[in-house]
């Protein structure tokens, strides 16, 4: 059986400031991520996992964070906790795979702003419940991203869930959530 995790990525590796970091950040995040979707989706072999982030800026240029990713991609795919892990950075939407959305960070005096991001995550979840695709885990600490939880819930009740690094009962709508069915697992956890 075939997972696929969907992860925020600037939203649980913020502020990566260099290629050594980036590396590190993105491997601890991978092995978590293996443990807590085994705990989710027992008997699943492969993991496919799309990063979401600020990857190409409003002139269609590739971010830092894309261009120390990219190369690190083949290496870290693998094995990690029994499961293939293939991680790719998501550019396109699955529904539109050659579509690659310009403007997913932009940059405002120093400031960088993300944006589409949590859209593409959220559209991405709905398609690929619908579709029973497969296993669907939406990775992220972002409340914006709990109505698509929900809707890929409602899509596929046996095969979505919502990860994250906070445990159940410390978000808002834990309970609400918990009482749809979603399931919630904490990255840190093994056991939801």
């Amino acid at each position: 059986m075939q997972g696929l995790a969907l992860v925020d990525y600037d939203n649980l590796c913020p502020d990566n400031r260099s290629e050594h970091e980036v590396e590190i950040r993105t491997r601890e995040l991978l092995d978590l991520l293996a443990r807590a979707t085994l705990a989710v989706f027992p008997g699943l072999r492969e993991l496919d996992v799309r990063l979401y982030g600020g990857w190409i800026d409003e002139h269609g240029v590739h971010s830092a964070s894309a261009l120390w990713l990219l190369p690190l991609l083949p290496v870290l795919r693998g094995r990690r906790q029994g499961l293939i892990v293939r991680p790719t950075l998501a550019m396109t939407m699955l529904q539109f795979p050659g579509v690659e959305l310009r403007g997913t960070v932009r940059l405002r005096g120093k400031r960088r702003r993300q944006k589409m991001v949590d859209g593409m995550l959220g559209c991405d979840a709905v398609f690929a419940a619908a579709r029973g695709h497969s296993r669907v885990g939406i990775v992220s600490d972002d409340d914006d991203l709990l109505p698509a939880a929900l809707s890929a819930y409602a899509a596929d009740p046996a095969g979505a869930a919502l990860m994250r690094r906070r445990a159940f009962g410390q978000g808002l709508n834990d309970r609400t959530l918990g009482e749809y069915g979603v399931r919630i697992q904490c990255l840190e956890q093994t056991s939801t």
